[in-house]
């Protein structure tokens, strides 16, 4: 298999002579507008076990993000407990923040161009 630009896999069929482009499958496609994922907690809870000595816990935390699938940034209300803000995002993925610890993020809403 040869890979075209633009993300297409060229797959050559031998049977019947045909060619077949079909388009590459991202690992992750980005969720446009609000979301929220899983991400591996970057922060450890130290303890102590006395057979093992000082050890580190690390497990996961959820994460939310904003989604700009457009050309241009974007104005977006974050929403958090209690509170919110106005921001421009450029295009692609923002993290937002987290959604179990504060300031806890609750949602976003789109609110036009910047």
């Amino acid at each position: 298999m040869k890979k075209l630009a633009g993300g297409v896999l060229l797959a050559g069929l031998v049977t019947a002579g045909a060619v077949v482009a079909a388009p590459a499958q991202p690992a992750e496609a980005m969720v446009c507008g609000y979301s929220t994922e899983l991400e591996k907690s970057e922060e450890g809870i130290p303890g102590w076990i006395p057979i093992f000595g000082g050890v580190t816990w690390t497990g996961e935390q959820q994460v939310a993000h904003w989604g700009n699938c457009t050309k241009a940034k974007q104005k977006i209300k974050i929403k958090y407990s209690g509170s919110s803000r106005v921001v421009c995002v450029t295009p692609g993925d923002t993290r937002l923040g987290l959604t179990k610890k504060a300031p806890k993020v609750t949602g976003a809403i789109n609110l036009g161009k910047c």
